[in-house]
């Protein structure tokens, strides 16, 4: 595998010039003024890649695309998008999508532009709209690709991580403008949706909020941040002044990581870690 001059490029495992397109799957997530990717040789179950670069248009973004080409044995794209809609996988209808997405969204979405994906950990199916400028650049580029949106990933994702794990908990993701929240409570889906933010107290207001609408006390509830390092920062510290226990989201434990990592942050890149598995 042969990666191109690029000094943007933050964390490369010294096995990667030895490594074959074909043993790894290759991670892109596309999100408002940013493009990461990760690298996974599935061999050996380790990250051994990991770039973040900033892409403020669709155009910005595919030019970043080309240094990454390659014969990878799977690629998943990861698209963040305007929040959507979870059915219960026993109500979801193919022929009622349009109905569900477009009561809850602002601009209609033509049934064709809707993508369903099946959330296995809450037996549930996620509708969004699908419309990308970025799809046609990446499918072009690469075979196998498996076309997703964050807020799938992340639900999914979460929900595999803390499965067994007691107690409230609200999982925070930062990209961009946007935060994804997740609350589950005992490992089980209880709420998951995702605002836009105009201001770092934009994080509080909206976890307060949660927590208000379940009747929580705030000592009761933990708080895990994972995506924009700056940000998820100034969220921790803004949460922790409420009485609010807040931490970061480590490594998800079923892979392997390149010690060339050590210096980035493994929230960072939770969004491209765990998207393998939810493809898988």
């Amino acid at each position: 595998m042969v990666i191109g001059n690029n000094n943007i490029i933050e964390a490369v495992d010294s096995i990667l010039d030895s490594t074959q397109d074909k043993d790894c799957h290759l991670s892109i997530f596309r999100y408002e003024g940013g493009l990461s990717f990760c690298v996974l040789r599935k061999d050996i179950n380790k990250f051994i890649l990991l770039a973040d670069y900033i892409a403020h248009d669709a155009i910005e973004a595919a030019s970043h695309l080309d240094q990454f080409e390659g014969d990878y044995d799977t690629v998943t794209l990861i698209e963040s998008r305007p929040s959507g809609v979870f059915v219960p996988e026993v109500l979801f209808d193919e022929t009622r999508k349009s109905e569900w997405l477009n009561q809850s969204t602002l601009n209609y979405v033509s049934s064709d532009s809707i993508q369903v994906e099946k959330i296995h950990s809450a037996k549930a199916v996620f509708l969004s709209n699908s419309h990308s400028q970025l799809s046609s650049h990446v499918n072009r580029l690469f075979k196998n690709v498996n076309v997703m949106s964050s807020q799938a990933v992340f639900t999914e994702g979460v929900l595999g991580e803390s499965r067994y794990k007691p107690g409230h908990k609200i999982y925070a993701s930062i990209t961009g403008k946007t935060i994804s929240l997740v609350y589950v409570n005992e490992g089980k889906l209880q709420l998951s949706n995702q605002f836009v933010l105009t201001s770092e107290q934009d994080i509080s207001y909206y976890i307060l909020a949660v927590i208000d609408q379940y009747g929580l006390k705030p000592d009761e509830v933990e708080v895990v941040f994972s995506g924009d390092i700056e940000m998820t920062k100034a969220g921790e510290k803004l949460i922790s002044g409420y009485g609010v226990k807040a931490m970061f989201e480590p490594y998800p434990s079923q892979y392997k990581y390149s010690s060339s990592f050590s210096q980035i942050p493994p929230h960072a890149f939770f969004i491209n870690f765990i998207s393998h598995s939810c493809a898988s």
